[in-house]
């Protein structure tokens, strides 16, 4: 009868494990199978006896010179007859349901090309791995394959085989990465795990990290930041762990553009902005550029306090006459590079989580185009809003978003920007309604997220001092609302 499955044994000095591991094999459910032992090491004729005295036609071993277990895997199954290969460790015992049922996953599903299982740890250390749904950008990670997952031997050849430059381990997560990469997808075989046993000794850190070079050296197609963040963010679906785990994998030094922009425009309020910016540099969220806008400023300590900010992340541009706060925004904005905006007031101050909190709202609802917040007053006046939940019919009779509010970028281009004809005020009024009309609604957090400075004379209180024209100016930029 020809073998479906070959089950190719590397042994090199595991000793008496030898025959546990194919004792494993041949008390298996199925049937249709060969064992390849390939003798790599002393071949001081214990693997030979091992073989004679169980005395089984399907075993067969193949002699080599030690030239890794890399090496040795492939020897045996290019001498393999079965379509399937399973590359089980000389110390290792394979599930007695194993093989059965990986094959009918692969039998079933043309696609597939492997079929894992987890594996219980037996030896030095004891613990149950259960093996997690198959992604790519899982694997990339860290192996989430079994040594023994039963493999076509199409796929094998497609690959290459098991890549024989690794000789100090993690070639089987290697193999895996060559397999996935060139479409083959996994299958997860409940209930059948591997018994894997762990020998004493510590862990070596240095040589982990050195193999985890090794392996990505071997696919630099998959490991640059492009691939990565693709594959990582379709698995993952959180941008922040993501990036956490690019500069984990690619080194701390990258730079990646900010996920949020600050925008703060500053006319002659030089002594209030640095306490702005050092807020937004105390934030929780620090995927985030600042821009501050010098909005035609006219004030000599101001134009000063400009010229020589030096802040981290942060940079200064220059509007040279001043034609009000939605221009100095809207130049701000068009410099930014991040997914989303957050406009800032220059005589303000963030809270530490107000970012975040806004982010998380935003990425986990992309029917959003921005998410507010509520205020704390301070200054010559002292006291709490709080947002009620969002609702844009009374988004039309009053101003319900804080004026710092985390936003879309591509909601802003939707809208048209903030409407530079607003120049006395409630142009923030005026932008939420517009992103509400270009179908980019928002959602309240009800907490007072912003530190909102009242200190004499300020546009906020000139407007109040216009309400009235104000208002019908906006009416007169929306009139299929009013």
């Amino acid at each position: 009868m020809v073998p479906i499955i070959s089950v190719v044994i590397p042994y090199r000095d595991e000793g008496g494990n030898l025959e546990q591991a194919i004792e494993s094999c041949l008390n298996s459910a199925f049937s249709a199978f060969e064992i390849i032992v390939v003798d790599y090491g002393l071949k001081d004729g214990y693997a030979q006896e091992v073989i004679r005295r169980l005395n089984h036609t399907n075993i067969r071993m193949v002699e080599q010179e030690d030239k890794g277990v890399s090496y040795a895997r492939n020897t045996g199954i290019r001498e393999a007859k079965g379509e399937f290969i399973i590359c089980l460790n000389a110390d290792d015992k394979l599930h007695p349901a194993f093989m059965g049922k990986a094959l009918e996953q692969l039998m079933g599903q043309s696609q597939l090309g492997f079929a894992t299982s987890g594996y219980q740890t037996f030896g030095a250390i004891h613990y149950t791995w259960e093996a997690p749904p198959f992604h790519l950008g899982h694997l990339l990670s860290q192996n989430i394959v079994c040594s023994s997952a039963l493999f076509r031997k199409q796929a094998w050849l497609a690959a290459g085989g098991f890549n024989e430059s690794m000789t100090e381990g993690y070639e089987d997560w290697d193999f895996w990465i060559s397999l996935a990469k060139r479409g083959w997808g996994a299958a997860i075989v409940a209930d059948t795990p591997l018994s894997y046993r762990v020998a004493g000794g510590a862990s070596d850190d240095f040589k982990h990290d050195r193999l985890v070079r090794q392996v990505a050296n071997n696919h630099p197609d998959l490991f640059s930041e492009h691939r990565l963040y693709e594959l990582w963010h379709d698995w993952l679906k959180d941008e922040l762990q993501v990036r956490r785990m690019i500069r984990n994998q690619l080194g701390t030094e990258l730079r990646m553009d900010p996920l949020v922009s600050i925008i703060i425009p500053c006319y002659n309020y030089g002594r209030y902005v640095e306490d702005a910016v050092n807020s937004c540099l105390g934030s929780t969220f620090q995927e985030f550029e600042i821009i501050v806008v010098n909005n035609g400023s006219t004030d000599p300590y101001t134009i000063e306090v400009l010229n020589r900010l030096k802040k981290p992340k942060t940079s200064v541009i220059h509007v040279q006459t001043n034609i009000g706060l939605p221009h100095g925004r809207n130049a701000g904005i068009k410099a930014a590079r991040g997914k989303y905006i957050l406009p800032l007031d220059a005589d303000d101050k963030l809270r530490p989580t107000l970012i975040e909190k806004a982010f998380r709202v935003l990425e986990a609802k992309p029917e959003l185009g921005f998410a507010t917040v509520g205020l704390e007053y301070f200054g010559d006046t002292s006291w709490v809003w709080i947002p009620p939940v969002f609702d844009f019919n009374r988004l039309l009779s009053e101003n319900i978003v804080c004026v710092t509010s985390l936003f879309r970028k591509q909601a802003w281009l939707a809208a048209g920007g903030y409407n530079e004809n607003m120049i006395y005020g409630y142009e923030d009024w005026d932008f939420w309604i517009s992103l509400c009309e270009s179908g980019w609604p928002g959602e309240a957090i009800p907490e007072a997220l912003l530190l909102y400075r009242r200190h004499g004379h300020s546009l906020s209180y000139d407007a109040g001092q216009r309400h009235a024209a104000i208002v019908q100016q906006i009416r007169n930029n929306h009139p299929q609302f009013y």
